[in-house]
């Protein structure tokens, strides 16, 4: 796995060949600023971020993304932190807040 990490770090190649240059980007089509809002409004410490950081999250990203181009639905990647950061009760409470704005945005 290490290998990958560094071929992918130091080189910058494609996660996808195929898929062109490594210049190139894909974006979810959601309506990221509208959800962040809706969040905020809620008291969650939210932000929009283009960076889904390295390696796996990247890749996990890009390929929901992808995927979700293919078959015409949409995609989000949320980055959360660990529960010894904020405690498994408030995430969870947080993951229904965000159920209840995609179900009434999107």
């Amino acid at each position: 796995m290490i290998d990958l990490y560094i071929v992918y770090m130091l080189q910058r190649v494609p996660i996808v060949p195929s898929d062109g240059e490594i210049s190139q980007t894909r974006q979810t089509s959601l309506p990221v600023v509208e959800i962040t809002e809706a969040l905020a409004q809620k008291e969650y410490d939210v932000m929009v971020s283009d960076d889904a950081g390295r390696f796996v999250c990247n890749y996990v990203y890009y390929h929901s993304l992808r995927f979700a181009e293919q078959k015409g639905i949409k995609s989000l990647f949320v980055h959360v932190p660990l529960f010894s950061t904020i405690n498994e009760e408030i995430q969870m409470q947080f993951a229904s807040s965000l159920l209840e704005v995609l179900a009434s945005i999107c």
